[in-house]
């Protein structure tokens, strides 16, 4: 009875591989009586209900799949970047490339609104925003853009000086939109690579941001409990 509720938890958790490892106790092996009842089956039915399964290379911290529909993109430990292609039923990504250095995580990615690159938000202390090409049929050596200035001096007028928690591109493509463990959110311009508006509203982590499906607006979220609704524009931005 705990190992069913174990694997209860575990599915509430949506560690279905975890669930399903405990409910497999319970098949009987050789002539053993069957003990599994409707409680048992209704578990195994929810743990099963996935079209495919991919096998990362390393923990997950972020995912999108591209507009189209076409490919999988998997953020993991370690600053690897996977790229799946969803039209073929292969066991390998398309596509594994490195991000970051050693210790480096890959928090948050998320395609371009046409799918031919990606934006990657890094736990670095700098550089720690980049724009990847995904065109090429090779795994790209170097971004095509690393947000901010590293070599400034006051670097946290002008770019992120903590781990990036959460990253999207605008409705149309050309502004990117940040937040950090720095407790601000950040709104990019894609093309130049330059910092458009900080948002500093938080005295905590900024674990996620988003752009309203209309671009006019941003919503942030902290760890301090708080969510912020600003007015946005490319000029000017009020809370």
């Amino acid at each position: 009875i705990a190992t069913i509720g174990l694997a209860k938890a575990k599915i509430d958790e949506n560690a279905f591989d975890a669930a399903r490892t405990l409910l497999d106790q319970y098949r009987p092996k050789g002539n053993e009586p069957d003990l599994r009842n409707w409680e048992w089956g209704r578990l195994m039915y929810l743990c099963s209900q996935e079209l495919r399964e991919f096998n990362a290379a390393g923990n997950v911290l972020g995912i999108d799949v591209s507009g189209d529909g076409q490919r999988l993109v998997m953020a993991l430990e370690g600053g690897m970047i996977e790229v799946w292609d969803l039209s073929k039923s292969s066991n390998k990504p398309a596509l594994t490339f490195s991000v970051g250095g050693n210790g480096i995580d890959v928090n948050a990615v998320v395609f371009s609104p046409d799918g031919k690159q990606i934006a990657v938000g890094t736990s670095a202390a700098k550089d720690n925003v980049t724009l990847w090409d995904l065109s090429a049929v090779e795994a790209p050596a170097k971004p095509l853009t690393t947000f901010g200035d590293s070599s400034a001096n006051d670097r946290f007028a002008v770019e992120h000086t903590a781990a990036v928690l959460s990253i999207q591109f605008s409705p149309d493509g050309k502004q990117l939109l940040t937040g950090s463990e720095d407790y601000t959110a950040r709104v990019w311009d894609v093309k130049e690579g330059k910092q458009l508006v900080p948002l500093r509203g938080h005295n905590w982590f900024v674990w996620d941001a988003a752009f309203s499906p209309d671009g006019t607006q941003i919503v942030t979220a902290g760890q301090d409990g708080i969510a912020i609704v600003w007015t946005y524009n490319a000029k000017d931005v009020k809370e």
